[in-house]
C-alpha cells in the first residue's frame, strides 16, 4: 500500500466520522475504476470502457400506463440505449 493508498483511507475515515448516518465506501484496483455509469478497465493495449451499475440498482422506470406522454415514455428506452451505445468499449457487446 503505497503512501496514496494511506492518505486515502485517512480520508474515507475523516468523512465517515462526520455525521452517523451517512457512510463513504470505496474500492481500490490497479486494474479498474468505478464511475457513477461507467466502468473503466486498464488492458495491455489501452483503457476500456463497460457500463456500470451498482448492486443495489433496481432498474424500476416508468410503467407504460402511466398518465405522462408517449414521448415520454418512450424517450426513456432510447435514452438508456443510447448511453448504453456511448459507454460500452467492445463492438461484439450490440451484436
Amino acid at each position: 500500500m503505497g503512501i496514496g493508498d494511506q492518505s486515502l483511507k485517512e480520508f474515507i475515515n475523516y468523512l465517515n466520522n462526520i455525521h452517523p448516518t451517512l457512510k463513504f465506501t470505496y474500492k481500490s484496483s490497479s486494474s479498474r475504476t468505478e464511475f457513477p455509469d461507467v466502468d473503466v478497465i486498464r488492458k495491455d493495449n489501452g483503457l476500456e470502457t463497460d457500463l456500470f451499475v451498482k448492486e443495489t440498482d433496481t432498474h424500476q422506470y416508468l410503467h407504460s400506463t402511466s398518465c405522462h406522454t408517449y414521448h415520454t415514455k418512450s424517450g426513456i428506452p432510447y435514452g438508456e440505449v443510447l448511453r448504453i451505445r456511448r459507454i460500452v468499449f467492445e463492438e461484439a457487446s450490440f451484436t
